[in-house]
């Protein structure tokens, strides 16, 4: 139990750890989702169902909140109705009054609450919301390494992009990991202002203090870095001006200059926030205390979560959910599936926001400026040619294809920092041999070249684009051979003839998961 526990604690404090600073918009908390695209208000009144070609995506915030229709994405009003047209391939909810969005094939665009577009961002391979006037976005080098800098509301980079980390700025500061992986915290200049010496740190609270850890303990700094709490707890979340603190897998809660309010007894709980009753767990059942530890309403549900707006909380009894008041009546009999767990998560953990949006600019000129003419090569050049002849090409010798197999690696390189091109040569390399009663398979740098194919395998950004790649193929062989290539399912490959002006008798070109691959022959030599 003690593992279990502190491995869920941890997980939390993980999540809180990595929030920035608090939304301005908050949620609309008169817009509950309980399921089924059905949407409540605190009485239980039914206030918005969504129609069946329209999925709304969880909590409303700036009185809007992400809706899909035939795969696209843009945000309804409370009353369901498009505001911003689906048109999106990715979207994040509004933060600040600004939602990230990314169109098909687009780079990261930052839009105001009229859907109107504010700038792009081209360089971020992914964004992270706006908090406290900055946004995080992540950036790769020529290496594929991830760099880490800020944006402000206008577009500016404020932050230039390095390999430290940053995470969300909360009251002028953000925690920051150097080289050493140790954590500190950065200004909105990207000065350090706490030296980097912790193992890992949360963002600082409205209270001018941050949770820190050292040696797998948890301690309390103030805005001077100084401590307040030494490291003494395996773990602390702050909630208000107290912290849930946790030793030896028992929560309770203490004040900032480290007094125990509420003995470590609970084995889960959630924030007190603004509330009056926080929710915790004898181990078997959830129940609800106040600010003295004392049982207000008895631990008897299977899950219980904190109040909303100090008025109701949702629990599940049984397999339903419904909703209690202070007193631990039932306000809303329990009834429903679910709820919206990222609204649930932003009435638990306010300031938890690491929704993050990646770029769908996806740069295929490198299939006519690397890959294309290295096609056209094996295609045109290669092809019946002796293959000892063309080792010195790829840099091989005789030496590297001592043992026979179907298949020989030629070469391996990356085209992109996301993209590594194989290409191989098949059969004709060997030769069967008579040795007395046994057939062997040598080399023969007399054979003709006959077939070649190329493996193009995409990862980081790249990973989702294979079908990007194929089409663009198709139309540049469709360009080559002046015929229209049929057209078939990637996955199920489609045949492609180059006889018109290549030496390739044929091509195939096919779509396997995260790889494709192109494959050449010629029917002569």
């Amino acid at each position: 139990m003690k593992r279990t526990t502190i491995f869920k604690t941890l997980v939390l404090t993980l999540m809180v750890s990595a929030c920035g600073g608090s939304a301005s918009d908050g949620i609309d908390t008169n817009m509950i989702p309980v399921g089924g695209g059905i949407y409540i208000n605190k009485k239980g009144e039914t206030v918005l169902q969504s129609d069946t070609n329209t999925f709304i995506n969880d909590y409303f915030a700036s009185g809007k909140a992400i809706a899909s229709q035939k795969g696209l994405k843009g945000f309804v009003n409370t009353k369901g109705k498009f505001v911003i047209e689906p048109q999106y391939k990715n979207v994040l909810h509004f933060s600040e009054s600004i939602a990230w969005v990314a169109k098909e094939n687009g780079y990261p665009e930052a839009i105001n609450t009229s859907g109107k577009s504010l700038f792009e961002l081209k360089q971020a391979h992914r964004v992270y919301s706006f908090h406290d006037g900055l946004a995080v976005f992540e950036s790769h080098d020529e290496e594929g390494n991830i760099k880490y800098g800020c944006v402000d509301k206008s577009g500016k980079v404020v932050i230039e992009p390095t390999g430290n980390k940053i995470s969300n700025f909360q009251q002028g500061k953000a925690p920051y990991r150097n080289d050493d992986y140790k954590y500190g915290f950065i200004n909105k200049e990207g000065k350090i202002v706490i030296n980097c010496q912790f193992d890992e740190v949360q963002p600082f609270a409205p209270n001018g203090t941050a949770c820190v850890q050292l040696d797998e303990k948890w301690g309390v700094i103030n805005e001077k870095g100084e401590y307040i709490i030494n490291p003494q707890y395996d773990g602390l979340i702050a909630d208000g001006d107290w912290f849930i603190m946790i030793n030896d897998g028992k929560m309770g809660w203490c004040d900032k200059t480290g007094k125990t309010i509420i003995n470590p007894q609970f084995s889960d709980a959630f924030l007190f926030g603004k509330n009056d009753l926080a929710p915790v767990s004898d181990g078997k059942k959830w129940g609800y205390i106040d600010r003295k530890g004392t049982y207000i309403i008895n631990p008897q549900f299977k899950y219980a979560f904190s109040f909303i707006d100090n008025n109701i909380a949702p629990v599940v009894l049984s397999e339903q959910l419904g909703f209690v008041d202070k007193s631990g009546k039932y306000v809303i009999n329990p009834q429903y599936k679910t709820i919206g767990m990222s609204f649930v998560m932003k009435i638990i953990f306010p300031h938890t926001d690491e929704e993050s949006l990646q770029s769908d600019y996806f740069d295929k000129t490198f299939i006519t400026e690397a890959l294309v003419p290295v096609l056209k090569n094996l295609a045109n050049k290669y092809l019946r040619q002796p293959v000892g002849e063309l080792l010195p090409v790829f840099s091989k010798s005789a030496s590297d294809f001592k043992s026979y197999n179907k298949t020989q690696l030629l070469q391996e390189k990356k085209i992109t920092s996301d993209i590594t091109m194989k290409i191989y040569a098949n059969d004709p390399m060997f030769k069967a041999v008579q040795k007395g009663w046994f057939t062997n398979k040598e080399f023969d740098p007399e054979s003709s070249m006959g077939s070649f194919t190329c493996e193009l395998e995409c990862s980081g950004f790249a990973y989702d684009k294979t079908n990007v790649i194929f089409y663009t193929l198709l139309e540049i062989f469709n360009k080559i051979t002046k015929e229209e290539a049929k057209k078939q399912d990637p996955k199920r490959g489609t045949y492609i003839n180059l006889y018109n002006e290549a030496s390739a008798d044929d091509a195939n070109i096919y779509v396997n998961g995260n790889k494709i691959y192109i494959s050449m022959a010629t029917y002569e030599g």
